[in-house]
This record gives C-alpha cells, structure tokens and sequence, in this order.
C-alpha cells in the first residue's frame, strides 16, 4: 500500500496485537492499528473515522468474531473483515465466511494474516470500482432517458439478432405520441412495429434496414405510419447508425 494501513483490531489480548502488528511489519505493510475488545469500543471507532481494515478475535469475553462482524457491516458493509484466532472449528469459519467475512487465520500461523490483508484489500479495490462502474452506468442511462423523454419523436434501440430474430431493447415514451402506443408493449410485441408502417411503404423499410445492417451504413427511412387505435397517418423520417455486435447481431 502507498499509505499507512488503517487497522481495527478487535482483540482482549496485548501480546497477541503485537504478534499481529509484527506479522504485518515483517510483510512490508505499515499497519496503524487501534485495539478494541467490546461491541461499545468497536461502534465508536467505526462511528469516528474510515478503516481500511478490520480484523478481529473469534472469542472474546463478552464479544466474538461473529458480533464483530454483524457490526462492522452495519457501520461499514464494504470494508474487509479477517478473523484471526487460536481456536476456531471449521464449521464456525465456514460460518463465518458465509456471513461476509473475507478470511480467517490461525493464530500459530500468522505467516498468513499479510498475504490474506493484500488480497482482501485488492478485492474490497475490484468491489469499490464495480459499485462506481455500476453507478455511472445507471447515471448515464438516467441522463440519456431524460435526454430521450424531452426530443421530439422517439428513440428506438432495434436488435436484429445473427438469428434473423429482432427486438427492441429501448422505446422511448415518445412513441405514445408518435404511434398511439406505450414503450411497454413495443418491446414485449416487436412484431406490432412493423404492422403500424403503411402497406405500400414496408417493402422500402425493410430492404433499407436490411442493407444498413449488411453493410453498417447509416439508415435514412421515409415512410406512413398508421397511428395504433386511430384513422390517422402520418410521415416519419427514421434515422439510424447500425453497429455490428460481438455475436454476430446488428444494434
């Protein structure tokens, strides 16, 4: 780590946190560690500041690794959790690590505490950045929704699958207006789309969309739409960009 490594021990024991303290010293880290060794400690020092790191007892008089978990995720759900103990079942620690915590290490083979550290923290790392991946995703789709809402017309996002399938993956609430139906119906009835367009103007879509997707131009249809529910038509220009898929299929 390029920083100090911000530890909460939960440990009753003096000798055993300086056994883990050296453990870590000798792997290279730089542990600033705060010993805990009840539930009212621990929920004050997650209240008071960011630990990189947690790493408790399984048994201690009063508390245990279990409760010291439960806590942890309540104040701080992402932050890495590793048991270290002189005396823990296989059961317990299945347990345990079924619960969220990261790892557990024997006491008599601390050897291991450092490279289970490097690995919990590069993994909380990987989480962290999904999670910011995730919300930048869900931003952006917010933005391009609200983008899509406000233009006249609709945006359609059309899938002709490598199959000769196709379906709509997005159908902006524009096309209520424009076509006299919701986006809800479009995509769970692709089919209803192509019924809409005018009979003497579907031969020109669908060969004009088959070329697009054939040679990846961009798509430049006139046509009549049939208004769902209404005598009323009316001329639309649709306008596309095709890009070809990794599985063969044409957005």
């Amino acid at each position: 780590m390029s920083e100090d490594l911000q530890l909460l021990l939960v440990e009753d024991s003096a000798d055993d946190a300086a056994l883990v303290q050296q453990a870590l010293r000798l792997a290279g880290l730089t542990p600033v560690l705060r010993q805990v060794d009840s539930a009212d400690a621990m929920a004050a020092a997650l209240i008071e500041k960011r630990w990189h790191l947690v790493v408790s007892d399984y048994n201690l008089p009063g508390f245990s690794g279990t409760e010291a978990l439960r806590l942890l995720r309540e104040h701080a759900p992402d932050t890495p959790f590793i048991v270290v103990s002189g005396c823990i079942g296989e059961e317990a620690a299945v347990a345990l690590m079924k619960a969220g915590a990261d790892d557990y290490v024997m006491k008599d083979n601390l050897a291991r505490l450092a490279p289970a550290v490097e690995r919990s923290l590069k993994e909380a790392q990987s989480r962290a950045q999904r999670k910011l991946a995730e919300r930048a995703l869900l931003e952006s789709e917010a933005r391009f929704k609200a983008i899509a809402s406000n233009i006249p017309g609709t945006v359609l996002q059309l899938l002709l699958h490598a199959d000769g399938s196709w379906s709509f993956g997005y159908v902006s609430e524009g096309c209520l207006a424009l076509f006299g139906v919701t986006p809800r119906l479009l995509q769970r009835y692709p089919g209803y789309f192509f019924d809409l367009i005018a009979p003497e103007d579907a031969a020109a879509f669908t060969q004009t969309m088959q070329t697009s997707a054939r040679d990846l131009t961009d798509w430049n249809w006139e046509g009549r739409v049939h208004v769902s529910g209404s005598d009323d038509t009316k001329w639309v220009n649709l306008r596309s960009s095709p890009r070809r898929l990794d599985d063969g299929s044409v957005l």
